[in-house]
């Protein structure tokens, strides 16, 4: 076979090969300009939409630190920046910030209310934890991990209150 009429693993757009009969080839892959990563990832939803498809309940066994199994912890992430949920102590707030894979909350705030010691300490440690995030773990459309520094695992369940 010639030189020039050899098969290549990414022929340019157009090329004519003799193969028994003349096949035109036209390859949209192999690093040609038209060949754009967003069309790959085309109806993914991306972190932000992910974030923000459901409200999320804590799956406690999952995540780490431990957290006792004595009361439900939502979180939901909303437009503007905005993260609020619940523990079995009360109600929480933050911002929230998206940039690609990373996620970060910061400025958490919570409600004081009459709380029993123990679950005071698993809502301290829960919202430490959440403050220590830095990272959306890939997973299905249910499930939403957060990972962060210290070994901070958060995963959570769509939440679906009745």
């Amino acid at each position: 076979m010639d030189r020039d009429m050899s098969l290549s693993a990414c022929p340019r757009r157009g090329t004519v090969f003799t193969l028994g009969v003349l096949v035109s080839v036209g390859l949209t892959g192999c690093g040609h300009p038209d060949n754009d990563t967003r069309s790959a990832t085309a109806g993914l939803p991306d972190i932000e939409q992910q974030l923000t498809a459901n409200p999320w309940i804590l799956d406690h066994g999952a995540s780490s630190p431990r957290t006792a199994r004595d009361g439900a912890i939502t979180i939901r992430f909303g437009p503007g920046g905005l993260v609020s949920g619940t523990t079995s102590c009360g109600a929480y707030r933050a911002r929230f910030t998206v940039d690609e894979e990373a996620v970060t909350v910061r400025q958490i705030s919570r409600t004081f209310g009459r709380c029993p010691p123990h679950a005071l300490r698993v809502q301290r440690a829960y919202l430490a934890a959440l403050g220590l995030v830095d990272k959306v773990a890939p997973t299905g459309r249910d499930h939403l991990q957060l990972e962060g520094s210290a070994h901070t695992k958060l995963s959570y369940d769509v939440y679906n209150p009745k």
